[in-house]
Protein backbone atom coordinates (compact mmCIF):
# COMPACT_ATOMS: atom_id res chain seq x y z
CA UNK A 1 0.00 0.00 0.00
CA UNK A 2 1.07 3.44 -0.97
CA UNK A 3 1.48 5.93 1.99
CA UNK A 4 3.10 9.60 2.46
CA UNK A 5 6.00 7.85 3.56
CA UNK A 6 6.79 5.28 0.85
CA UNK A 7 5.42 6.95 -2.27
CA UNK A 8 8.92 8.70 -3.07
CA UNK A 9 12.26 6.69 -4.27
CA UNK A 10 14.97 7.11 -2.10
CA UNK A 11 18.04 9.65 -2.82
CA UNK A 12 16.41 12.08 -5.47
CA UNK A 13 18.46 14.71 -6.01
CA UNK A 14 16.55 17.74 -5.40
CA UNK A 15 16.76 20.76 -8.23
CA UNK A 16 20.47 21.54 -8.34
CA UNK A 17 21.25 25.15 -10.25
CA UNK A 18 24.76 26.51 -11.07
CA UNK A 19 25.67 29.96 -12.27
CA UNK A 20 28.81 32.11 -13.25
CA UNK A 21 30.01 35.59 -14.22
CA UNK A 22 33.00 35.76 -15.63
CA UNK A 23 35.00 39.14 -16.74
CA UNK A 24 37.81 38.80 -18.72
CA UNK A 25 40.33 41.21 -19.50
CA UNK A 26 42.54 40.86 -22.70
CA UNK A 27 45.04 43.44 -21.97
CA UNK A 28 48.74 42.69 -21.51
CA UNK A 29 50.16 44.14 -17.92
CA UNK A 30 54.15 43.41 -18.30
CA UNK A 31 53.93 39.23 -18.25
CA UNK A 32 50.26 38.48 -17.19
CA UNK A 33 47.64 38.14 -19.90
CA UNK A 34 44.34 37.03 -20.29
CA UNK A 35 43.16 37.96 -17.00
CA UNK A 36 40.34 36.54 -15.66
CA UNK A 37 37.98 37.03 -12.63
CA UNK A 38 34.70 34.55 -11.60
CA UNK A 39 32.13 34.91 -8.97
CA UNK A 40 29.61 31.72 -9.04
CA UNK A 41 26.70 30.56 -7.14
CA UNK A 42 25.74 26.98 -6.20
CA UNK A 43 21.86 26.02 -5.36
CA UNK A 44 20.36 23.13 -3.83
CA UNK A 45 16.81 22.90 -3.66
CA UNK A 46 15.63 21.51 -0.61
CA UNK A 47 14.36 18.12 -0.51
CA UNK A 48 11.26 17.43 0.91
CA UNK A 49 10.00 14.63 -1.45
CA UNK A 50 11.79 11.46 0.71
CA UNK A 51 10.86 7.82 1.59
CA UNK A 52 10.92 7.88 5.53
CA UNK A 53 9.50 4.51 6.03
CA UNK A 54 11.75 2.56 8.35
CA UNK A 55 13.93 5.94 8.54
CA UNK A 56 15.37 5.15 5.72
CA UNK A 57 15.63 8.60 4.58
CA UNK A 58 15.41 12.81 5.85
CA UNK A 59 14.86 15.85 4.31
CA UNK A 60 17.36 18.09 3.59
CA UNK A 61 17.19 21.68 3.67
CA UNK A 62 18.02 24.10 0.98
CA UNK A 63 21.78 25.55 0.73
CA UNK A 64 23.35 28.01 -1.60
CA UNK A 65 27.11 27.76 -2.19
CA UNK A 66 29.06 30.93 -3.16
CA UNK A 67 32.25 30.57 -5.50
CA UNK A 68 35.22 32.59 -6.89
CA UNK A 69 37.90 32.97 -8.23
CA UNK A 70 41.13 34.75 -10.51
CA UNK A 71 44.00 33.61 -12.89
CA UNK A 72 46.27 34.88 -15.28
CA UNK A 73 48.44 33.71 -18.53
CA UNK A 74 52.55 34.30 -17.27
CA UNK A 75 54.17 34.99 -20.89
CA UNK A 76 57.67 35.16 -21.65
CA UNK A 77 59.17 37.91 -23.01
CA UNK A 78 58.19 36.61 -26.57
CA UNK A 79 54.52 36.26 -25.85
CA UNK A 80 54.88 32.37 -25.25
CA UNK A 81 52.86 31.32 -22.75
CA UNK A 82 54.76 29.74 -19.63
CA UNK A 83 52.63 28.80 -16.83
CA UNK A 84 49.09 29.51 -15.81
CA UNK A 85 48.04 30.61 -12.62
CA UNK A 86 44.85 30.43 -10.81
CA UNK A 87 43.41 30.67 -7.53
CA UNK A 88 39.79 29.33 -6.95
CA UNK A 89 37.53 28.87 -3.98
CA UNK A 90 34.41 26.85 -3.27
CA UNK A 91 32.10 27.98 -0.40
CA UNK A 92 33.43 31.02 0.53
CA UNK A 93 30.78 31.83 2.78
CA UNK A 94 31.74 28.41 4.50
CA UNK A 95 28.06 27.62 4.86
CA UNK A 96 27.47 24.38 6.84
CA UNK A 97 25.70 21.84 4.83
CA UNK A 98 24.92 18.87 4.30
CA UNK A 99 23.94 17.37 0.69
CA UNK A 100 20.88 15.06 -0.02
CA UNK A 101 22.77 12.43 -1.74
CA UNK A 102 25.34 12.15 0.93
CA UNK A 103 24.90 8.90 3.43
CA UNK A 104 27.13 10.89 6.06
CA UNK A 105 24.81 12.88 7.22
CA UNK A 106 23.09 9.79 8.90
CA UNK A 107 25.96 8.99 11.09
CA UNK A 108 24.91 9.76 14.42
CA UNK A 109 28.11 9.58 16.43
CA UNK A 110 29.46 12.85 15.48
CA UNK A 111 29.05 15.32 18.35
CA UNK A 112 26.43 17.76 18.40
CA UNK A 113 27.35 21.05 16.26
CA UNK A 114 25.86 24.61 16.13
CA UNK A 115 23.05 23.84 13.93
CA UNK A 116 21.02 21.06 15.77
CA UNK A 117 20.97 18.78 13.32
CA UNK A 118 23.28 15.34 13.73
CA UNK A 119 25.67 13.62 10.97
CA UNK A 120 29.02 15.02 9.22
CA UNK A 121 28.55 17.99 7.10
CA UNK A 122 29.94 18.74 3.27
CA UNK A 123 33.06 19.82 2.63
CA UNK A 124 33.66 23.92 4.06
CA UNK A 125 35.41 26.91 2.83
CA UNK A 126 38.17 25.39 0.07
CA UNK A 127 40.81 27.29 -1.02
CA UNK A 128 42.54 26.29 -4.14
CA UNK A 129 45.85 27.00 -6.61
CA UNK A 130 46.14 25.82 -9.73
CA UNK A 131 49.55 25.90 -11.54
CA UNK A 132 49.03 24.58 -15.41
CA UNK A 133 52.26 23.76 -17.73
CA UNK A 134 51.98 24.04 -21.56
CA UNK A 135 54.11 21.43 -22.96
CA UNK A 136 54.80 21.97 -26.63
CA UNK A 137 55.94 19.23 -28.84
CA UNK A 138 57.14 19.44 -31.88
CA UNK A 139 56.83 16.28 -34.58
CA UNK A 140 58.32 16.83 -37.78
Amino acid sequence: MITADNKYLPFIPPLHTNSELRAEFRKKIAFFSDIFVKIGLQYYAAQNRVLSADDTETRTPSYALLDGGLGTNIKSRKGKTLFILSVLGTNLADVAYQSNMSRLKYFDNYPVNQTGRSGIYSMGRNISFKLTIPIDVAVK
